[in-house]
């Protein structure tokens, strides 16, 4: 009697990769369930070895979660913060039937890709603080006005950012407020204007809004003040005037014209005359000018 002995050997197990992958930037936990299909230890003697899965990839750093492939097949997967590009994925298949006896517990490595699609950062800055100034000061620069300016995160360092600046008082201005790229605030206020203006600020890059991406900051405000200055009142003087020895008390209406306080937000202001003369002992009473002229 002869016994003949057959040992088991453990087959490899196997499946069918699901299809490559694209999602956003920014787009957190991914889960697909599904992905991996037709799991199998192995021959019907086999069914009851547990399988699961070993993945790698070749651009670790665009994952805050690298990866994984759960015994039911669910692909799962988180993108790193502000992080782009393409990731070749590979995956093996392994039970836990061991390799004894020349066994193999490993399926043929399957890979797919998952595309990350770059999606932009809205820029940011730092807003300076309010600014006051004088009247007819003429043309006011504020340099490094905006600081930590910003195109997003590092992958966007290129992008080019300009400054988007409205106020609710443009008549305060002959030019109105801008920041150039490099943060300089300049406006002019306009002559003899005064007051207050509240002036919005916001940031844009150029790299567009497609895929739901966002190329201007929030909106941050300031005042910009001009301080009211007092401009000197004007008239226009008449002729000469001669008269007679003794003739008295003498009174010429109109003698000053185009009488005025200043420029029409000093309209408001009282206008009064002051005269001197060279030879005081020629009057009994000093020439004045009333305030009509």
């Amino acid at each position: 009697v002869v016994t003949v002995t057959v040992a088991t050997v453990n087959h490899s197990p196997s499946f069918a990769a699901g299809g490559d992958q694209t999602v956003l930037e920014d787009g957190g936990a991914q889960a697909v369930p599904g992905w991996a299909t037709q799991i199998s230890p192995g021959p019907a003697n086999e069914s009851g070895q547990q399988v699961s899965f070993a993945v790698s990839s070749d651009d670790p750093a665009l994952f805050a979660e690298i990866p994984a492939v759960a015994p039911d097949g669910t692909l799962t997967y988180t993108t790193a913060p502000a992080a782009n590009g393409v990731a070749h994925v590979t995956v093996v298949a392994q039970d836990d039937g061991g390799t004894a006896g020349g066994g193999s517990d490993r399926s043929s490595p399957q890979s797919f890709t998952i595309t990350v699609d770059s999606v932009n950062d809205a820029p940011s800055f730092a807003a300076g603080g309010d600014q006051a100034g004088l009247e007819d000061a003429g043309v006011q620069a504020v340099p490094g006005w905006a600081t930590q300016i910003s195109a997003g995160p590092a992958d966007e360092s290129g992008q080019t950012i300009s400054f988007l600046v409205s106020n609710d008082d443009p008549a305060l201005f002959s030019a109105g407020p801008a920041v150039s790229p490099d943060g300089m605030l300049t406006y002019t206020p306009a002559p003899d204007a005064n007051g207050v203006a509240h002036v919005i600020v916001a940031a844009r890059d150029d790299g567009g809004t497609a895929r739901g991406g966002s190329d201007t900051s929030a909106a941050q405000s300031f005042t910009i003040t001009v301080l009211p200055v007092n401009d000197a009142p004007s008239f226009v003087g008449g002729p000469d005037q001669t008269r007679l020895e003794d003739t008295g008390a003498q009174a010429v209406a109109g003698w000053a014209t185009q009488i005025s306080p200043g420029p029409a937000n000093e309209s408001g202001q009282h206008v009064a005359f002051n005269v001197q003369s060279d030879d005081p002992s020629l009057f009994s009473v000093q020439p004045t000018i009333a305030p009509d002229g």
